[in-house]
């Protein structure tokens, strides 16, 4: 120790102040990646119970409404089924009121053709048959004719009123759901998991710079025990 320079003595001690200032870094950046490491930990266990729970939710809200909706699709094909023999019962007694004309028509034309009568009636009775047949035919084209309309019509009716009632069962189920317990839970559980992704978002802004300030007091630390140091080695030197 006596044969060495003045000038060497401060640099053995600047040796070890490095090392333990190195060994201090280490242990703060191990215990910051350990920290890190649980807070990303924690945040996976939190994103898995929230999706866990949102699954579950899910899963009840596909199983309430496949059920709501199985029952309203039964209920509109009643109720078509319904509408339909009603008006097929329409239709058939439709056709039964004007049908019993047409059968006097036809019983009167027979009757005419088979009772004797000069030539003239006979001529008369053939010209006849043939209008009355020629009126049958265009009846009876007429009666298809109004029929399809009237079915086609009916269709129409049938689909506005079931469009209707589809609008009302929309707007009913819309008011009912903001109404059921189950959605007003999970509308709750989506308030809870936001504030909570809020608080881990603010925690984690806080980590950060609690750890950017502790970074910026080391680094004021290194540079003032620097100049420190290089203040030393000057006053030693001289």
């Amino acid at each position: 120790m006596t044969n060495m320079i003045p000038s060497q003595i401060p640099m053995i001690t600047n040796t070890a102040e490095h090392n333990n200032l190195s060994q201090q870094r280490e242990a703060r950046r191990r215990r910051r990646q350990r920290n890190r490491q649980r807070r990303q930990e924690r945040r996976e266990t939190l994103r898995q119970e929230q999706q866990q729970r949102r699954q579950q939710q899910q899963v009840q809200q596909q199983r309430h409404y496949s059920s709501r909706s199985l029952q309203r699709r039964h209920e509109r094909y009643q109720r078509w089924q319904e509408r339909l023999r009603q008006w097929e019962l329409e239709r058939a007694q439709r056709r039964e009121q004007q049908q019993q004309p047409q059968q006097l028509l036809q019983v009167n034309y027979f009757d005419n053709t088979l009772s004797p009568g000069p030539r003239e009636q006979w001529l008369q009775d053939q010209v006849n048959e043939l209008e009355e047949f020629d009126a049958l035919e265009q009846i009876a084209l007429m009666q298809d004719e109004l029929d399809q309309l009237e079915q086609i019509d009916h269709i129409e009716r049938l689909q506005k009123e079931e469009e209707q009632i589809q609008l009302e069962h929309w707007e009913q189920d819309k008011s009912t759901e903001l109404k059921d317990p189950s959605v007003l839970a999970y509308i709750s559980q989506l308030e809870d998991d936001i504030e909570q992704l809020r608080q881990i978002d603010a925690l984690q802004t806080m980590d950060d710079e609690i750890l950017e300030e502790q970074k910026q007091e080391r680094n004021d630390q290194e540079i003032i025990q620097m100049e420190e140091w290089e203040a030393l080695t000057l006053r030693s030197q001289q």
